[in-house]
């Protein structure tokens, strides 16, 4: 009797430990996908800095455990503007024998149009300080910034560079769950890049600084 008692014991002790131990992996697990839209400044060249401009994107998580997810997702920045430069040509000298003639040169406007994409790839993690209903986070990943860059002066032919960078991208921000399933965040993240695209080019500084609002949905 004593035998059978202490192997039911043992069972529920068993029975127990196990459900315990399920606790955690039920409290994370499941797929999250996400759709963000924000506005992106910061970006600047030699000749001018970008206005703030709307840029949107969406990704896919796994919350690992309830407080830590792993995060990927990509984004599309656009910025444009249009710089006036002056450009001057220098004047003609002429002599005959000791005599000395100049033209003074001119002066002429063209308008220099500067277009600046990025693509960036977000591949990082996120962990939430507490738990329940509003939920501060902290995030940080590898950014990888698919950039363009395209400079027009007047009617002339375009430069074009193109260059893939890896960066980083560090984050904070807070999220408001709406049920079980489902969530509001919103959050502010750096896309750091390091500066120049070609070595025609290295005034073109492409890292920016992004405010972003974005929905979640666990599966």
């Amino acid at each position: 009797m004593r035998q059978s008692m202490g192997i039911r014991g043992a069972v529920a002790a068993l029975a127990a430990a196990a459900v315990l131990g399920a606790v955690p992996v039920a409290q994370g697990g499941g797929f999250v996908i996400e759709g963000f839209g924000g506005i992106g400044t910061g970006p600047k060249t030699g000749n001018r800095d970008f206005d703030r401009k709307f840029g949107g994107g969406g990704g896919i998580g796994y919350r690992v455990t309830d407080q830590f997810q792993v995060l990927a997702d990509v984004a599309a920045f656009k910025w444009e503007g249009d710089t006036t430069i002056t450009r001057t040509s220098p004047g003609i000298i002429f002599c005959l024998g000791s005599l000395c003639f100049s033209l003074p040169g001119g002066t002429t406007t063209v308008t220099l149009t500067e277009t600046l994409k990025n693509t960036p790839v977000f591949l990082g993690g996120r962990y939430y300080l507490f738990s329940g209903s509003i939920r501060p986070f902290v995030e940080a990943g590898v950014g990888i910034n698919v950039l363009e860059y395209t400079a027009v002066a007047g009617s002339g032919s375009p430069d074009e560079f193109k260059k893939t960078k890896i960066g980083a991208i560090p984050g904070a921000g807070v999220e408001f769950k709406l049920g079980k399933n489902a969530a509001l965040g919103a959050r502010g993240r750096y896309y750091w890049v390091g500066k120049g695209l070609d070595s025609d080019t290295e005034g073109v500084e492409a890292a920016f600084l992004s405010g972003q609002a974005y929905v979640a949905f666990r599966f």
